[in-house]
């Protein structure tokens, strides 16, 4: 059983064979170079509907991340000597090592990049830190005194000691 794009697409097909190029662009609005693109895909499976079936629209090559392994390593490296370095720092820090192994130094975001595709972001602590290096309560997961207090206090809406009677 075929999806029912491909049966239209056959449908589309017959008709040309039967009533010529113009009338089927003009009835369905399709190209010249897409009806042949069909046919070209029906004769070469040998008139098999299933080769009529939509194809997602993605790129038959990808460009791939051309990345040396020493510097990510490197930045690997730094992001464990200073934790949560960020990338503008990183870039600071790279620049007299790449020019020293010959690497070409990347930009602030592609550094960014490389710190984001990797699985554990490449953090070796909490995500936010005080000033005196301790975790915070985002971090933690517990809340911070103010927050319990007004969870724990009643809530009243209308202020303490206000009469709802109006009076």
């Amino acid at each position: 059983m075929t999806p029912k794009d491909a049966q239209e697409r056959l449908r589309i097909l017959q008709f040309w064979e039967r009533h010529g190029l113009s009338a089927t662009q003009e009835a369905f609005g399709v190209s010249r170079r897409t009806l042949y693109r069909w046919k070209a895909a029906l004769k070469a499976s040998g008139g098999n509907p299933a080769a009529l079936i939509p194809k997602a629209p993605i790129a038959k090559r990808k460009r791939g991340k051309n990345r040396d392994p020493r510097l990510v390593k490197r930045i690997r490296e730094l992001r464990t000597l200073y934790p949560n370095l960020g990338k503008e720092r990183l870039h600071r820090l790279l620049a007299p090592w790449c020019a020293e192994q010959g690497i070409t130094l990347p930009s602030v975001s592609t550094i960014g990049r490389i710190i984001a595709e990797a699985p554990d972001k490449m953090r070796l602590v909490p995500k936010r830190l005080d000033a005196r290096a301790r975790k915070t309560a985002a971090a933690t997961g517990t809340q911070s005194q103010k927050t319990q207090r007004a969870e724990s206090a009643p809530a009243d809406p209308l202020g303490a000691g206000h009469d709802r009677t109006g009076a």
